[in-house]
C-alpha cells in the first residue's frame, strides 16, 4: 500500500486508491457491528457462567466427598476410643489384681 516514489505521484495514485477500495471491503466484512459485537460478548458471558457452574459443582461434590469421609474417620474414632478404653480398664482392674506374669 505504498505510494511509490516517481516523478509524477499521480500516475501511482490511481492503482494505491483501487487497491485501498479493494482493500476496504475485506477490512469492512471483518470489523464487527455493535449488535455482532453484543452477541459475542453475551456468548462469552454464558460460557464462563457455564464453565463456573461446572467448576462450583465439581467444588460440591468434593466437598460431600469429604464430609462423608470425615463422617465415617469419625466415627471409626469413636469406636477405637471406645476400644481404649475398655482396653484401660481391663488393664487398670488387672494390675489392682495383680493377675499378669511378671
Amino acid at each position: 500500500m505504498f505510494v511509490r516514489h516517481v516523478q509524477c505521484r499521480w500516475l501511482t495514485l490511481v492503482p494505491y486508491i483501487q487497491r485501498i477500495l479493494r482493500n476496504c471491503l475485506s477490512i469492512k466484512n471483518k470489523i464487527l457491528t455493535p449488535e455482532q459485537t453484543y452477541k459475542q460478548a453475551k456468548e462469552r458471558e454464558k460460557e464462563l457462567v457455564k464453565k463456573q457452574q461446572e467448576r462450583k459443582k465439581k467444588l460440591n461434590e468434593k466437598e460431600n466427598d469429604v464430609k462423608l469421609q470425615e463422617k465415617s474417620l469419625s466415627e471409626d474414632l469413636k469406636k477405637a476410643n471406645e476400644l481404649m478404653d475398655e482396653a484401660h480398664g481391663r488393664l487398670a482392674a488387672a494390675i489392682k489384681a495383680k493377675d499378669f506374669k511378671n
